[in-house]
């Protein structure tokens, strides 16, 4: 996996987790984040790749609005 520290810190990041939690979150010992985004240790790729598809799964991504989805401009919004 390229860059992998990178892109587990990435995702860890975006979910707003801090290292411990996202050991928690993924089932690992203490320190074990840490160690990966140090490059301390490097897991097997199937582990990598196990490890990031995790994260990706516990945050949905960004809604996609609808084309035909009205925004609202309040500064517009005429006042009753």
């Amino acid at each position: 996996m390229s860059n992998w520290p990178d892109s587990l810190r990435g995702e860890r990041k975006r979910l707003g987790l801090t290292q411990r939690q996202a050991d928690v979150a993924l089932g690992l010992g203490q320190g074990t984040v840490a160690s990966w985004e140090t490059a301390r240790n490097t897991p097997h790729p199937l582990t990598q790749k196990g490890a990031l598809d995790t994260l990706r799964s516990m945050m949905p991504p960004p809604k996609q609005r609808a084309s035909n989805d009205k925004i609202s401009h309040p500064e517009r919004t005429p006042k009753l």
